[in-house]
Formats: structure tokens, sequence, C-alpha cells
């Protein structure tokens, strides 16, 4: 499994609190400037190659979610978090 990026790790922690996915204007205001909008559909596009991320709805109303393997990374995540600290 690749390792999330820094920004990816921001949107995955976002995303695993969703259970419905959501839009990307929410996830911009949910990640408190951490994550810029220019970046935003690069990082997401590059999450879903991963297999992190999955897009729900049409070309014109797209919610993302996470797959189970950004579960496990959102998952892997913590325990390194919480080893390192």
């Amino acid at each position: 499994m690749p390792f999330p990026t820094e920004h990816e790790v921001t949107i995955l922690k976002i995303l695993a609190k969703q259970n419905e996915g959501i839009y990307a204007r929410d996830l911009l205001a949910q990640s408190r400037g951490k994550v810029k909008q220019g970046s935003l559909y690069t990082t997401l596009n590059r999450m879903q190659g991963k297999g992190f991320v999955r897009v729900l709805g049409d070309a014109y109303h797209r919610r993302y979610a996470l797959t189970a393997a950004g579960e496990r990374a959102v998952e892997a995540c913590r325990i390194l978090t919480r080893r390192s600290a």
C-alpha cells in the first residue's frame, strides 16, 4: 500500500468522518487552509489512482468518499501518530 502524503492525510482524516461522501468545496472548508484550492483536485485524482478515494455522483455533483484502502491508510496514520507521541 502506498503511504499518503501530508495533504492526502489531511483529506483522508476529513473523509473518515463522512458517511455519504463530501463535496470538494466542503473538503476545502474543513481543511481550514491546510489544503489549497489549486491542489485539491490534483490531490484527489492522485488519491483515486492510489485507491484511497472513490467518486460518488455524476460529473456535476461529485462527492468523494474513502475506499477500504483509504480506511486502512487512515488507521495506519493513527497508529504511526500514536507510536511517535
